[in-house]
């Protein structure tokens, strides 16, 4: 994003917001009663339980751990009533925030977050560069990005690639997992983690794999030789907890960046949450690059997180027509858009399987593999030059934005540039 926070919403559309995100809840969310707590630097564990008992409250008991870190100190412990005591405990964040002052910066629930999927100037490639076509694409967004103007030409026009694939530029997709097994990925996809308690090492929702698709998939990808990296936090049903999105994100810290392109896609979303956004700008501080979902609220992205958080790159979507999207947030915290209505990617079910779908959640992975594509053919991998490539590259004023969204930036990702 590019900007601060926006005030709060109405009350009634939050609450309209709140009750659509817990209809989509499955069996597997958090209970009421579970708190992410940001730990200040000379927080001992010990001295954490030591606090919390007296409350009735205990770390959560997960396979993975409950204390989450990003280097180089930046600390957050899942909390929860212990069993005995569940039905006497009453806190909230706030009463919790004063009671934990002295361990804690801050205190917010965990709450849930879901897939974000509903239920510069443009140039064409110089006259000397080096140009693989790919004719009819069947994903029309390809045809989309590598041309400033309608109408479409039935062709997606990249630069050539290196022969030899660089193992330093890393797509890891924090999403509902990658089928690996899929012929898109030619070999190039891996399983990283799993964080979703009693769930399987492969994409039981397709999401992620429709995602990782886009991203760099043979048929369907911008960056047609991307590496991988399944990060699964989400469940079957698309639907996850923050605190399940931090360890994902606590695990890619720690494989570091290579010196290379590291880049996270983050095609999730839910409502404004203070220390999800810390911790993303702690690992784009590492050097991650991240790219995040709008979200499909047809609301002020700066009101909806990871979109709001500062220094990642968040992304609007767009129809066939050059119209934003009718479900597309908008607003400051926008920094580009990219097709993703009627978008077809990879799905789960066969090594060959496809589908079609629409949502921000599909517009950020085009701009993730763009980012891919120009550090492959540019040399350049620091968030900031790759920032600065897609704000260059952009096409501005040629998407029709509604008057009540005039704050949302008019610029579209563009695989070509001046």
């Amino acid at each position: 994003m590019t900007a601060m926070p926006a005030a709060a919403a109405p009350l009634l559309l939050l609450l309209v917001l709140a009750a659509l995100i817990v209809t989509a809840a499955s069996d597997s969310l958090p209970p009421p009663q579970r708190w992410i707590v940001a730990l200040k630097p000379d927080t001992a564990v010990a001295d954490l339980l030591a606090r919390l008992a007296p409350l009735g409250l205990a770390l959560q008991q997960h396979p993975q751990s409950s204390i989450i870190s990003i280097p180089p100190a930046w600390r957050a412990a899942v909390i929860e009533p212990v069993p005995q005591a569940v039905a006497a405990v009453e806190h909230t964040a706030v009463s919790l925030s004063t009671a934990l002052s002295a361990v804690a910066f801050r205190v917010e629930e965990d709450k849930v977050i879901n897939v974000a999927a509903p239920f510069g100037v443009g140039a064409a490639p110089p006259p000397n560069a080096c140009v693989s076509t790919e004719l009819n694409p069947v994903n029309w967004g390809l045809d989309r990005i590598d041309q400033p103007t309608l109408p479409l030409n039935s062709e997606y026009a990249y630069p050539c690639l290196p022969e030899t694939k660089s193992a330093s530029i890393v797509h890891y997709v924090l999403d509902t997992g990658i089928y690996l097994e899929h012929n898109e990925f030619e070999g190039r996809a891996r399983w990283g983690t799993n964080v979703v308690a009693n769930s399987t090492d492969t994409d039981e929702n397709g999401h992620g794999t429709f995602v990782s698709g886009i991203i760099g998939g043979k048929t369907y990808g911008v960056y047609k030789a991307a590496q991988l990296v399944a990060v699964k936090a989400l469940n079957a049903a698309g639907s996850g907890t923050i605190s399940d999105v931090l360890r994902g994100l606590d695990w890619i810290a720690a494989q570091g960046t290579g010196g290379g392109a590291a880049i996270i896609n983050m095609s999730v979303g839910g409502l404004f949450n203070s220390i999800l956004n810390e911790a993303v700008e702690r690992i784009i501080a590492l050097g991650f690059t991240v790219v995040a979902a709008a979200g499909n609220f047809a609301i002020d992205a700066c009101l909806v997180s990871p979109a709001s958080a500062r220094g990642s790159i968040t992304v609007g979507a767009t129809n066939i027509t050059d119209e934003l999207a009718y479900y597309s947030d908008t607003g400051p915290c926008i920094d580009l858009l990219a097709p993703g209505t009627g978008i077809t990617s990879a799905f789960i079910g066969s090594p060959d399987a496809s589908t079609t779908r629409s949502g921000t959640s599909f517009s950020a992975p085009h701009v993730s593999g763009l980012l891919g594509l120009y550090a492959a053919t540019t040399g350049k991998t620091s968030t900031a030059d790759l920032r600065a490539e897609l704000r260059a590259r952009a096409v501005k004023d040629v998407i029709k934005i509604p008057v009540t969204a005039t704050r949302t930036p008019n610029l579209l990702a563009q695989v070509w540039g001046p």
